[in-house]
């Protein structure tokens, strides 16, 4: 009878555990900060935009989350690219002072409405990144990219965005859409192909890119002059390579920092062109505060499911 009892016991405890590994492995865990107070919401994270007000922010924990609207002034962070999002990004309406940072996005994000004082920041986007145009209903004013990875193309269309500045990310190619009077200004990019859409109002500063579209260019190192001696694309102290920046993949930089540095590829800020280069390289990796201990526990006198977080710096 002993030996049975230990024998059922022990099988007790196994399937304990395996059910608190299971249960660990697909907590998500969403925390609404609002005024000091922190809440943990349970239905997802559409339901947690719905919950918070103006100016509140949303932790993301790792793991897989699914795609979401945002339409109110808010912050999301994630914890890096351990944070995916499986599904559409979006914004509606008209606010102001949104950011988004540290995770990783599967499909497109796609920006709807009247907006201003938008960041995105940290952040690996696998689709396009579109600022979308219905007639003169939509603008976007005030637009911040830093030290992001856009795969598919980052496109602003028509006349509808101003003050748009992309500084230390990689641009899979930049499509202006034809917003002459909405000048793009990238700082410390590797970009694909710069586009056609813009005129000479784009201004690409310390860049690296395969080849050069429509804009003016200051110190950038490239590899093709698409449209060479065309009244729309100004040059100042470039240098052309024969050799690809980076891999087919897009994806790995050919060029190291300290052979551009050898090479003289100094911007006019010191720093070595591209997104790679400088005081503050490119990185996907958040400064912030993240979770780097966690414990899930059992009740099953209440039956209630006890999570602890411990926060740091990886």
């Amino acid at each position: 009878m002993k030996t049975i009892l230990k024998q059922t016991l022990l099988s007790l405890t196994c399937l304990i555990a395996a059910g608190v590994q299971i249960a660990e492995a697909q907590v998500n865990i969403i925390a609404l900060h609002h005024e000091g107070t922190v809440t943990l919401c349970k239905q997802g994270i559409q339901d947690a935009i719905t919950q918070a007000v103006e100016g509140d922010t949303l932790y993301l924990s790792e793991g897989v989350f699914g795609g979401f609207t945002v339409n109110k002034g808010i912050t999301i962070i994630g914890t890096g690219m351990a944070t995916c999002i499986s599904g559409s990004v979006g914004t509606s309406g008209t606010f102001e002072n949104l950011y988004i940072g540290n995770m990783e996005m599967m499909q497109n994000v796609t920006f709807n409405g009247n907006q201003s004082d938008i960041r995105l920041v940290q952040c690996r986007i696998l689709g396009d990144c579109l600022f979308y145009k219905q007639g003169s209903d939509f603008s976007y004013t005030n637009i911040a990219i830093q030290m992001c990875y856009i795969a598919g193309t980052l496109k602003a269309e028509g006349n509808v965005t101003t003050g748009l500045t992309v500084s230390r990310s990689w641009i899979n190619n930049f499509s202006g859409g034809g917003a002459y009077e909405g000048a793009a200004t990238f700082v410390n990019c590797n970009i694909g192909g710069p586009g056609t859409g813009g005129g000479s109002t784009n201004i690409f500063v310390n860049c690296i890119c395969y080849y050069l579209g429509y804009g003016t260019y200051n110190n950038c190192l490239y590899v093709e002059n698409e449209y060479s001696g065309q009244s729309y694309q100004t040059l100042y102290n470039c240098w052309q390579t024969s050799s690809r920046p980076w891999d087919e993949s897009f994806t790995v930089p050919l060029f190291s920092e300290e052979q551009l540095r050898e090479a003289g590829y100094i911007g006019t800020d010191g720093d070595v062109v591209g997104a790679d280069g400088g005081n503050a390289p490119f990185t996907l990796v958040s400064p912030l505060l993240q979770v780097t201990e966690k414990t899930l526990e059992v009740d099953n006198t209440e039956r209630k499911l006890r999570v602890s977080l411990t926060l740091g710096r990886k």
